[in-house]
């Protein structure tokens, strides 16, 4: 194709683009969609001049359901709503209870700590104090064996 392009360009002297750049292919594409878009419109064009168009028609078979078939469907959907609603109501209610029960375990754990650390916080104070004493006689133990020793 490529040759015959060549051939057809040295025998009209016309001066065509090198076919093997790259620029060549891309204006070879665009020439291919502006042909086809251009078919397309001749195309729709011939389709109105003759009339010949492709009529799409859309038919609905209704068939409508009775009264007695839509009351039962309501009911049972009803039901089933019912159904869900106290389902979710028990899951409520259980959790709740659940999270009570380990509300108050927590507070037993808390109330005991707290009491341990009241306790270990007199018992530290009452610690201190007899240290305080113990130092303050070892404190008068050594100045009266320094006063005897200066004596």
């Amino acid at each position: 194709m490529i040759h015959s392009l060549l051939m057809f360009a040295q025998t009209t002297g016309l001066a065509l683009p090198d076919p093997s750049h790259w620029s060549t292919m891309g204006w070879l594409l665009v020439s291919l969609g502006g042909l086809a878009a251009a078919l397309n419109q001749g195309w729709a064009v011939m389709e109105r001049i003759t009339g010949q168009k492709n009529r799409r028609t859309v038919n609905f078979e209704f068939e409508a359901t009775s009264k007695e078939d839509c009351k039962r469907h309501m009911d049972a959907n009803a039901q089933e709503h019912r159904d869900l609603f106290s389902k979710i109501g028990g899951v409520e209610r259980g959790a709740h209870r659940k999270i009570s029960e380990e509300m108050a375990m927590v507070h037993g754990r808390v109330n005991a700590l707290e009491k341990a650390v009241g306790g270990l916080e007199t018992s530290s104070a009452m610690t201190h104090q007899r240290l305080v004493q113990i130092d303050g006689k070892i404190d008068r133990l050594i100045e009266r064996n320094l006063s005897v020793d200066t004596k």
